[in-house]
């Protein structure tokens, strides 16, 4: 079968990038909030979604640096999997009674990740 060979290595490269954003977001979630005592922001997950925005920005620019399609496609499930919309719904529903750290968290998340993203492709 034609291209199976492509496939499977695809299929790699997206398994081990999503591996490694996902480690590389825990680890990094968890370094940020082991330092706070005040879980009402949080603040780990709106950190790893600004510099996962800003990282996907530049490896999605198209002045980045060529790299072979296998490595962007790595590049792009591992900062997938660094980043989590899910996450960022989970946090924001956990603290709607408080509507204004609710409203604020949402509102610089959303911003700020599209600012980073932008960011990044202006830097690449």
């Amino acid at each position: 079968m034609p291209g199976s060979s492509d496939a499977l290595t695809a299929c790699l490269v997206i398994a081990a990038g999503s591996a490694l954003g996902g480690m590389a977001r825990y680890l990094l979630v968890a370094a940020a909030e082991a330092r706070r005592t005040d879980p009402r922001w949080p603040l780990g997950t709106l950190i790893v979604n600004l510099l996962g925005c800003l990282l996907l920005g530049m490896v999605a620019a198209p002045s980045s640096i060529a790299a072979p399609a296998t490595l962007r496609l790595g590049l792009v499930a591992g900062l997938g999997s660094f980043t989590t919309v899910s996450a960022f719904v989970l946090e924001s529903w956990q603290r709607r009674a408080t509507r204004r750290v609710w409203v604020g968290y949402g509102l610089v998340t959303v911003l700020g990740c599209l600012f980073m993203f932008r960011l990044g492709q202006g830097l690449a």
